[in-house]
């Protein structure tokens, strides 16, 4: 996704959306089973409680700081585009550009505003992938102290009395 550009079709976009459904599904069962794995039985009620809870902390946690990010961004590259509008840059030499584009005209600037806008969040998310490819890798690390269940230890059962 951090590939992404302004004029991406369909497939460019059902396509990583695809392997990221399957990769969630590849992820989080295992995740769950390791989760679980080295607790009895009487307290993985418990632990299922703490593993919702954590996850969805981190999500909303992750969702809020991607979007704040976003916009963030956003602003910052909104920013950064506008500075090179001016009569000396070359693209308002072209007439085409110059007259649909035209700063000096309120339509103009409407409609170069918009786009700047939309580069400029293109720009943003483009970011956000970044920052979301980085921290993946950076948990890729925690996966060394999973630690997996000894084998033929024998976990005790609860009993249930009626």
């Amino acid at each position: 996704m951090r590939g992404y550009s302004l004029v991406i079709g369909e497939g460019d976009v059902i396509w990583p959306g695809v392997w990221q459904g399957l990769g969630i599904g590849l992820v989080f069962v295992p995740l769950s089973a390791a989760t679980f794995a080295t607790l009895s039985p009487e307290m993985r009620a418990n632990g299922t409680a703490i593993y919702s809870l954590v996850r969805n902390v981190g999500s909303s946690i992750g969702i809020s700081l991607v979007e704040t990010l976003l916009t963030r961004n956003t602003q910052i590259a909104h920013a950064a585009l506008t500075a090179h509008i001016d009569d000396r840059n070359p693209a308002f030499q072209n007439p085409a550009v110059a007259s649909l584009y035209n700063p000096h005209d309120a339509l103009g600037q409407l409609l170069l505003n918009a786009e700047i806008t939309r580069q400029a969040t293109m720009i943003a998310y483009i970011d956000d992938f970044w920052l979301m490819l980085v921290m993946t890798l950076a948990v890729f690390p925690l996966l060394l102290i999973i630690r997996s269940p000894k084998r033929g230890a024998v976990v005790k059962q609860a009993v249930v009395v009626e």
